[in-house]
């Protein structure tokens, strides 16, 4: 249960780092990086890589609670 509780708050932060992290180029169509390194992803895409981050977490989560003492 602890480490399932570990990972799923480390991906929590890995996507709020995301959400806050996120740099908008100005271009037709916007285009957003991560703190102004790697690639640029489309609004689509960058969405898509937090809402991911935030997936895996609840997943984690939803571990935490599966696998809880039932003392």
């Amino acid at each position: 249960m602890t480490r399932y509780f570990v990972a799923a708050n480390l991906w929590l932060i890995f996507a709020v780092l995301a959400v806050l992290g996120s740099t908008t180029e100005r271009s037709n169509p916007s285009m957003y990086s991560f703190f102004h390194r790697g690639e640029w992803f489309s609004s689509g895409s960058y969405s898509l890589v937090v809402f991911a981050l935030f997936a895996v977490s609840a997943f984690f989560f939803t571990l935490t609670w599966k696998t809880r003492n039932k003392s």
